[in-house]
């Protein structure tokens, strides 16, 4: 919590109030006039929108500090909040001039682009909580089909040229134009951004890892494996993950981020990918021999063996307790507190990995592997009542809190959450991953 505090002191707060103060001045007292309410919610929403391009660039010592995928939903949040803002913005300062100018005409060219980005992006790129709602299932779904995420991704790329119509329509208003300190505040909340990103499309592939698909593999009817070697050593944590880019025009050169699932110190690494739309069926598909690069390992997924453990995997979301396993198993390592394992799959065959679970158990004291399996006959679902009584055993066991490591589906993240609430977990002690959100 302290650590967000001063994350969003540093980065909105302090920001936004430096340049209200400068525009505002001793002019505090007409703060609920028209003019100055456009002033106040238009700042809020540039320090916003800079905000929410620097989250998507991928900045190394915040991901170190949140966790790249934390700072994902950190983005998509401000990114809502800063187009609300900017639409406040808008009302207030028509209700002070109508006059059609430049300024008028670059503010709403720019505000065109974000909010028709903003709506596609929550369609094609995002399942929400809003979906529960069958009118804005159906309409998310008809966005699915009309438009593929790979282009949607492309489209996304449209918010820095938005900033940058923006920019113009802040500097050119008669309030910037008042104080040459105004145009430097702007400039340097905005700019040192804007070429953030262009750093990170354009030029930060040049310093990638490259190497070239050692195979791919089938394990089961929904899941494969794909293997690929580096011309240069990775340092790898189990349960961190990776940005992937394949030269193939099929894949049309997207980054893709994937778990890696092998020992960290292994030559090559292995991926384990479900087939979900057009762009996983296609790297399925691949021969060896294309080219590859991966980007920083990023993650803070990584398991702490200082307390008993609860992992909950959901399907794919396997791949990271796999890794830490792959490694333990290849250092004769065992674990010093008790950890139990639950892996949840439709059906047996979709676990491709369950020996590799029972091996290591049957030689480990300290590890329980739990497979269910919810389409077989008599199968059932992990519910909220297991979770609990797993983590009350194991706190009972090692006489100090347990920490509840999950990856996998939103609808089993409900319930494991849930049952992490009845034992009275707090949450210092629960960690997950949300790309699957």
């Amino acid at each position: 919590m302290t650590k967000t505090l001063i994350f969003l002191l540093f980065f909105l707060i302090f920001p936004s109030a430096l340049i209200m103060q400068n525009y505002m001045g001793g002019n505090w007292y007409s703060l609920f006039h028209s003019y100055s309410l456009g002033i106040v919610f238009g700042i809020i929403s540039w320090v916003l929108f800079c905000f929410t391009l620097l989250l998507a660039c991928r900045v190394r010592f915040l991901e170190k500090i949140f966790g790249q995928d934390k700072l994902l939903v950190i983005h998509k949040t401000t990114a809502a909040f800063a187009l609300l803002t900017a639409l406040i913005h808008a009302f207030f300062k028509l209700q002070f001039s109508t006059e059609v100018s430049i300024q008028l005409i670059t503010g709403a060219a720019g505000g065109l682009i974000i909010i028709t980005l903003s709506v596609m992006s929550f369609m094609t790129m995002t399942r929400t909580k809003f979906e529960k709602f069958k009118f804005i299932r159906n309409l998310s779904d008809s966005f699915r089909k009309r438009i593929s995420y790979s282009y949607m991704k492309f489209l996304h790329n449209g918010l820095p040229l938005a900033m940058c119509i923006i920019l113009v329509h802040i500097l050119i208003s008669s309030a910037t134009k008042e104080l040459q300190l105004r145009s430097i505040l702007i400039y340097a909340t905005g700019l040192p951004v804007i070429l953030l990103w262009v750093y990170h499309k354009f030029i930060r592939s040049f310093f990638a890892v490259r190497g070239n698909l050692v195979s791919v593999k089938t394990l089961s009817p929904s899941l494969f494996s794909v293997e690929m070697s580096f011309n240069k050593g990775l340092t790898i944590v189990p349960g961190q993950f990776a940005y992937f880019k394949i030269a193939d025009s099929l894949l049309r050169k997207e980054e893709h981020p994937f778990t890696i699932a092998s020992h960290p110190e292994e030559k090559t690494i292995e991926l384990v990918i479900k087939k979900e739309g057009k762009w996983t069926r296609n790297l399925s598909a691949l021969k060896p021999g294309v080219q590859v690069q991966i980007s920083s390992i990023y993650g803070k997924f990584t398991f702490k063996n200082d307390r008993p453990m609860l992992w909950v995997a959901g399907g794919v979301g396997i791949t990271p307790f796999l890794a830490k396993i792959r490694q333990m198993s290849l250092d004769g390592d065992d674990f010093r507190q008790p950890v139990v394992l639950f892996w949840s799959t439709t059906t047996f065959s979709e676990m491709p990995f369950k020996r590799e679970f029972d091996d290591f158990a049957s030689r480990t004291n300290s590890f329980t592997f739990i497979a269910i399996n919810t389409r077989e006959v008599g199968g059932k679902r992990i519910t909220s009542d297991q979770i609990t009584d797993h983590l009350n055993i194991l706190k009972k066991h090692a006489g100090k809190n347990p920490s509840l490591w999950f990856c996998g589906p939103n609808s089993l993240k409900i319930t494991v959450l849930i049952g992490a609430k009845q034992a009275r977990l707090k949450s210092n002690y629960i960690h997950y991953e949300n790309f699957s959100i």
